[in-house]
């Protein structure tokens, strides 16, 4: 994999959903850190410009501007370095 930034991953200590997450980077072998982000914090800015829902888990990609709360697909593609990688999660643009 060339060198690029982790990716980083809002989370919050309860639930399922984050940790899910975690889990299929782990499995892809992607880098990622963890932003744990308070209940009372989620639904005000820095956090709504990640995710306009205010909800947990979401993703930010810094190697290429990518927001996205559609977890598993954006993982995927980021695992598999698809040649068409950046046409086909342009619309998770920020």
């Amino acid at each position: 994999m060339p060198d690029l930034k982790p990716i980083k991953l809002y989370s919050h200590g309860s639930g399922p959903n984050p940790w899910k997450v975690v889990i299929v980077l782990k499995e892809l072998g992607l880098r990622y850190d963890t932003e744990f982000v308070e209940m009372s914090n989620m639904k005000s800015e820095p956090f709504v410009s990640v995710n306009v829902n205010g909800r947990v888990p979401a993703i930010e990609d810094p190697n290429n501007g990518v927001c996205s709360t559609s977890l598993l697909g954006y993982a995927f593609y980021a695992a598999l370095q698809c040649p068409n990688y950046r046409r086909q999660v342009a619309w998770l643009q920020c």
